[in-house]
């Protein structure tokens, strides 16, 4: 059993780092965008539809180590995006505002899941 958890944690660092390198590659794209005329709020528009993708990228991954259980948890939870990111007003560089809310018997395998996606 080791193995395939050291094995799921070797696939969630991978995805971590393709995360990273999309989110560059987005922002690239995006300051491109800004430069050749695009609206600000368009460009802030543009940036949470990316980090939405990512952020779902993370978590998914982030469920893989629940194995049979990821359903379960998945079926528990709500993750709810406030501040800009809520808004769809996130600026360049800004944090990702998250809040993970949870049915009241979860409270253990959310808290692991919850650990897990600020750990890396």
């Amino acid at each position: 059993m080791p193995d395939a958890v050291s094995k799921n944690q070797s696939l969630i660092r991978d995805e971590l780092v393709a995360t990273r390198q999309g989110l560059a590659d987005g922002r690239v794209k995006l300051l491109k965008q800004h430069r050749d005329g695009s609206p600000g709020i368009q460009v802030c528009a543009r940036l949470t539809d990316l980090l939405d993708g990512l952020v779902g990228q993370v978590v998914e991954a982030a469920l893989r180590e629940f194995g049979s259980q990821a359903d379960a948890v998945r079926g528990s939870i709500a993750l709810v995006a406030y501040g800009g990111y809520g808004r769809r007003e996130m600026a360049p560089f800004s944090d990702v505002d998250l809040m993970l809310l949870h049915e009241s018997g979860a409270a253990q395998p959310v808290s692991r899941l919850a650990q897990r996606l600020v750990k890396d």
